[in-house]
């Protein structure tokens, strides 16, 4: 079974470690930081309810 996780910590407290360790690993498929402030819209908006991206749409 595929398993799958975030990674989500502040600036400067050893995630980029914690990457590279389980990077390190044959069955570990790593992104790195896919979650920076210009995507992260676009990632929200892509698990939002179509009703809720018309309002959005709407709103601006």
């Amino acid at each position: 079974m595929t398993k799958r996780f975030i990674l989500i910590s502040p600036a400067r407290s050893g995630s980029t470690m914690v990457r590279t360790a389980l990077a390190a690993h044959p069955n570990i498929l790593m992104h790195g930081e896919v979650m920076g402030t210009h995507r992260i819209r676009a990632l929200v908006r892509a698990y939002l309810p179509e009703e809720y991206r018309k309002m959005e749409d709407e709103q601006r």
